[in-house]
């Protein structure tokens, strides 16, 4: 029974503010669900990253095919909220760490850490780099921050770099902040 605990716990951190933000309310339905399914999977690593595989999303709920789940995921990183990596299938969710708070707790550092040494994916490294260091500068008191001193030296890269259009079908992202991770 053991093995059957979701590595990144067995809660994820929802703030009720996601309905007052206007970004989150600027997405449709299914891309809203994308990007609550992705936070609240059992797949959900400490380090914010988890599965991408469209094929195994499509079974959670009877309406949803794999294109649309593409389609969504497509704006969801026009708009910032994810990085995804196709080629080791792989998505990073930018306000992960912000909203999960983990890094609060100092022996979380050490989960974060090891959770990050585990994405296979060079460039959902750096971005995750990038977000660390980030939340760091803003929140220097958390305790969690000495045990992953050593991830926060690793090479960042602005998710921003990772922005494209969404595929066609999709709304056009709102200019966003490039720098900013929704909510």
């Amino acid at each position: 029974m053991a093995d059957d605990k979701p590595e990144a716990g067995l809660y994820a951190q929802i703030h009720r503010r996601v309905w007052s933000d206007h970004e989150f309310r600027s997405l449709t339905l299914v891309e809203q669900w994308l990007y609550l399914h992705l936070v609240t999977t059992d797949k959900m690593t400490y380090s914010g990253v988890c599965d991408w595989r469209p094929k195994r999303i499509k079974p959670m709920a009877t309406d949803l095919n794999v294109s649309d789940i593409e389609l969504a995921a497509s704006v969801l990183q026009a708009k910032g909220y994810i990085v995804i990596d196709e080629d080791t299938e792989e998505v990073f969710i930018r306000s992960w760490h912000r909203n999960d708070e983990c890094l609060k707790q100092p022996n979380m550092g050490t989960a974060v850490k090891k959770a990050y040494y585990k994405v296979t994916s060079l460039k959902l490294k750096d971005v995750i780099v990038w977000e660390l260091q980030r939340l760091h500068a803003e929140h220097p008191d958390w305790k969690g921050w000495p045990l992953v001193a050593e991830v926060l030296e690793k090479p960042a890269t602005d998710p921003a770099a990772y922005r494209h259009e969404p595929l066609p079908g999709a709304d056009a992202p709102a200019g966003a902040d490039t720098q900013e991770a929704p909510f």
